[in-house]
Order: structure tokens, then C-alpha cells, then sequence
């Protein structure tokens, strides 16, 4: 008996020397491993789609009803024709759109307060009931198909390409998408383009992003109220270049800040470029050889300061000046800073940190202001020094006055005849490049190179002009030179 009560004091022993883990022993179904975590998965959805609710969807439909309040003076809860605020593209000159498909699609964003899209409708849509509420549809639909309105057109894989950035921007023109929608289609229709639809989304809490289809390709914009920008993005194809809009664009996008109690705002300031795209031919390609020049910089390049002084085509060549900040050099805070009178070294010198004026003939750079005087000095006194005693001289081309100038610099100098083709170009020099032909520091001479006293200006070309006052067969007509130069590129 005692023997056994010792095994079982023992085995007590034992027992109560294991771990205290060994003690219990739990059981768990894969079924209730399985429900927990559905249970868990759906308390989670419907925890997150309340919020959604609650802190996406109900103040997004709050933000459209005070917004569609506010365009159309009524509640437009159960009217969809109250979102139709912005204005439908519409065919210009008489041209006949395309036919095409339109297709769209739209997915629900918490980031947007409205979205709306706007495409042209033809009277042959009309008739199909295309855009119009169902009391206004006549029937039946005309089965009558016009075959011969097709665009004739010719679009080709090259175009053009304008991208530009505008700071300083009204903020309450940058959140109406209305207003933005009415100077995207002014744009559009000045340029002679032909927008087939458009989209819009009005962000939350602020700015609106658009696209819109071209036949020519397409145009798209987007907007930051709070910082007062706008980035504007236009491709055409064709060989019509977009460059002669660029003004039109700052104007009808660059819209100033509102004085505010006093309080004045900086001017819009745009960087944009322009390039050739695509692959070009024909007069196309030739167009883009032409203006390789102008499109490597400045027309291609994204700088702080770009602006165009003149263009213009003449019978002879096209004309372009534009005002640019060398990139490496200068800056638009300094140029800004040297136009005010705080007292600044910059505002004590102004005239180290204007922009640089470059004169492009037919795309080709021709000349600029940084670096004419050192060209057109080497141009014309090696020959001039060289010549004992230079009485007489020719110039042939030299529109811009420049090299009339140095050779006027000379006392021995009796007579210049400038023989230049193209008068207008001499008119642009005289109002856009002054100092080029700026003679008002010489003694004896006149305000500009071209009024002086010395000068005999011929507008006609210079080939034949020589071939008519030096006749093969006959004397001159007018004296010998002693120096000719040759001006012209």
C-alpha cells in the first residue's frame, strides 16, 4: 500500500516539474480560422465605404450642387441639362466636319467636382437627335447622307508643336472652367483649327485640367489657382506654324491678377517653345531645314525670357526679331530687378542685363546684338585699313545699317552706296534695330547711318545694278570703288 502511494507522490512530482504550457491543449477548426477572417475583411469594407461616403462622396456632391447653384441660379439635382455650362465647339469659314465616331468615357474621382464633355453637333446630328432632350427630337431621323462633305485636308505625320507656362495668373480665372473653355475655343478658332470635342474635369479642392480633339490633333491645358499658373499644351498637324499665336495666347491665357486692397501683382510671365515635329516633306520638310536656326534657339528652347519684336514677310525673305535672356548669362530676376529703382546695381545698369535682339532671315540667324559690333568691325576695317586712301565704297546687302556704320567711321570716306534688295528691311532696321545703324556719334553725320549725308541708298538687286552702271560694252556709269563689301548671307 505504501508502494503505492509513493509511485503516485512520484508521479505528482513529475508532473508538477513540466512546463506550464503542456497543461492546456486548444483546439481551432480551419472553419473558424476561415470565418474569422471573412468577418474581419467585411467589418473593414464597411468601415472604409462609410468613410468614403461620409468624407468623399456626400461633400463631392455638395461641392457640385453649391457650384451648379451658383452658374445656373437653380437647383439642378434632377436636370443634367444644367450641367451643359460650357460652350460647344462650333465650324468656322464654312467647313464641314469630318465624319467620326465619338466616344467616351468618364471614371467617378473623389478628386473632381464636375465633369462635363462638349463636342460639335451637325445639323444631320440634330436630326438624329444628337444632344437634344427627347421632346425636341423630330421624327423620323433624315436618312439623307451628304457623301461630299468630307474634309479634303491633307494631314500629315509632321506638324507643329507649341508649349507654354504662364505664372502669375489670375487664380479666379484659372478655376472657371466656363471662362477657360471660352479662350480655348477663341484660340482654337483663330488659328484656323478645327476642334471636334473636349473635355473637362474642375478639380477639388481647385483647378481644371482639359483636352480637346483637333482634326489636326489636339490641345489640352491645366491649371493651379493657388500658385497662378496654367501650362498650355497645342499640336496641329500641316506646315502652318503655330508661332503667330503665341501673343494671342498670352493674352487670352495670361490674365491678370485682381488688385486687392491696393495691392498690385506681378505682370503674367510665359516661357514657352515651339518646335517642328513628326516627319517632314515636301514643302514641309524644306519649311523645317529653313528655320533650323530659329528653332534651335530661341523659338526651341524653354528660357526665362522670350519675346517676339517683329515679324514680318517681305518679297524677298521673312523677317523675325525676338528679345531673348541668354540662358547662361542672365536670368529673369535680374532683368526684372534692373527695371525698377530700388537702388540696386542692377537698376544702376540697366543695360548689362537687357535681353539680347537676334535678327533671323528666313530662319537663319543674321545677326544679334551682343555680337554685331565685333562682327561688323572685323567685316569692314581689314579691307578699309588696308586701302591707302578709301574715298570710295560699296556695300552690298547690309539692311541692318551695321556695316554702313563702321565704314562712316572712316574721315577719307566721300561716298557709300548701299545696295540692298529689299527696302522693307532697311524700314524693319530703322524701327526695331536702331543701334545697328546709330551714327549720333560722329562728327558730321546723322542721327542714323542711313540719313547721312555720304549715304546713297539703291533698293534693287545688286547684281543687276552692277551689270547696268558697269556695262560690258560701254564706260561706267558711275565712278570705280575702292572697296566693295559683300552683306549679304
Amino acid at each position: 500500500m505504501s508502494k503505492t502511494k509513493s509511485t503516485t507522490a512520484k508521479g505528482r512530482d513529475k508532473s508538477d516539474a513540466e512546463p506550464s504550457s503542456s497543461k492546456y491543449l486548444v483546439l481551432i477548426s480551419k472553419r473558424f480560422v476561415l470565418l474569422s477572417l471573412l468577418s474581419c475583411i467585411l467589418a473593414a469594407f464597411a468601415v472604409g465605404r462609410t468613410a468614403r461616403i461620409l468624407l468623399l462622396v456626400n461633400p463631392q456632391k455638395v461641392a457640385i450642387q453649391a457650384y451648379n447653384d451658383q452658374v445656373t441660379g437653380q437647383a439642378t439635382k434632377k436636370s443634367p441639362a444644367a450641367m451643359k455650362t460650357l460652350p460647344d465647339p462650333t465650324m468656322r469659314d464654312g467647313k464641314v466636319p469630318p465624319e467620326t465616331l465619338y466616344t467616351s468615357k468618364a471614371f467617378g474621382s473623389g478628386s473632381t467636382t464636375s465633369s462635363q464633355s462638349r463636342w460639335i453637333v451637325t445639323e444631320e446630328g440634330r436630326e438624329n437627335c444628337v444632344d437634344l432632350p427627347e421632346h425636341e427630337c423630330p421624327a423620323p431621323p433624315s436618312p439623307n447622307v451628304d457623301e461630299g462633305s468630307g474634309d479634303d485636308e491633307i494631314h500629315l505625320p509632321a506638324g507643329q508643336h507649341l508649349l507654354m507656362d504662364i505664372e502669375n495668373v489670375d487664380g479666379i480665372f484659372l478655376n472657371s472652367e466656363e471662362r477657360l473653355a471660352h479662350a480655348m475655343l477663341e484660340l482654337v478658332g483663330e488659328c484656323g483649327l478645327t476642334l471636334l470635342s473636349y473635355h473637362c474635369h474642375k478639380m477639388v479642392p481647385m483647378g481644371v485640367s482639359c483636352a480637346g480633339v483637333l482634326l489636326e490633333s489636339h490641345v489640352s491645358f491645366h491649371t493651379w489657382p493657388t500658385e497662378g499658373v496654367i501650362t498650355l499644351d497645342l499640336y496641329t498637324c500641316g506646315p502652318n506654324s503655330l508661332l503667330p499665336i503665341v501673343p494671342m495666347a498670352m493674352d487670352l491665357f495670361g490674365v491678370p491678377k485682381q488688385v486687392v486692397d491696393g495691392k498690385e501683382f506681378k505682370a503674367p510671365n510665359t516661357v514657352w517653345a515651339h518646335k517642328t515635329r513628326g516627319f517632314p516633306s515636301g514643302d514641309l520638310a524644306s519649311f523645317t531645314a529653313e528655320i533650323s536656326d530659329m528653332e534651335y534657339f530661341p523659338v526651341g528652347k524653354m528660357t526665362d525670357f522670350k519675346t517676339e519684336i517683329a515679324a514680318t514677310s517681305t518679297n524677298f525673305q521673312q523677317i523675325r526679331i525676338y528679345d531673348v535672356l541668354r540662358p547662361t548669362q542672365q536670368n529673369l530676376q535680374n532683368y526684372q530687378k534692373s527695371m525698377t529703382n530700388d537702388g540696386s546695381y542692377e537698376s544702376r545698369h540697366p543695360e548689362l542685363f537687357e535681353p539680347d535682339r537676334i535678327v533671323y532671315l528666313d530662319g537663319v540667324l543674321q545677326s544679334r546684338k551682343s555680337g554685331e559690333a565685333a562682327y561688323h568691325e572685323t567685316l569692314i576695317h581689314p579691307s578699309m585699313f588696308a586701302h591707302k586712301n578709301p574715298k570710295r565704297v560699296a556695300i552690298i546687302g547690309g539692311g541692318e545699317g551695321a556695316s554702313l556704320r563702321e565704314v562712316l567711321k572712316h574721315k577719307t570716306v566721300e561716298v557709300v552706296y548701299m545696295i540692298e534688295i529689299d527696302e522693307m528691311m532697311v524700314n524693319v532696321s530703322r524701327k526695331y534695330l536702331p543701334s545697328w545703324s546709330d551714327c549720333s556719334t560722329l562728327a558730321g553725320s546723322a542721327e542714323s547711318c542711313f540719313d547721312d549725308p555720304r549715304v546713297v541708298v539703291q533698293y534693287i538687286d545688286a547684281f543687276q545694278w552692277f551689270i547696268d552702271n558697269f556695262p560690258a560694252d560701254g564706260p561706267p556709269l558711275v565712278d570705280p570703288f575702292d572697296i566693295i563689301v559683300m552683306d549679304a548671307l
